[in-house]
């Protein structure tokens, strides 16, 4: 997460792109002590922390909503 780190301090997914994002799932946050944080809002780790982004990922990805499929351009 150390290229994310440098470009943005947060990380979120999302249905559609910019500039109507529709975000769902957590927000996963880059640390500065290397950790990654978790979280309902957009900064915040009340679901977790995470010693590597790897780690981080798979539990965020668990909660996305079924049937996302791909990014889609909103339209």
């Amino acid at each position: 997460m150390s290229g994310i780190r440098r470009t943005a301090p947060a990380l979120r997914f999302s249905a559609t792109t910019r500039p109507h994002l529709a975000v769902v799932g957590p927000c996963q946050t880059a640390n500065s002590d290397g950790t990654c944080g978790m979280g309902r809002g957009f900064i915040g780790a009340d679901l977790g922390r995470f010693a590597t982004a790897r780690e981080a990922v798979a539990p965020a990805v668990r909660q996305l909503r079924s049937g996302l499929g791909p990014m889609m351009l909103d339209g």
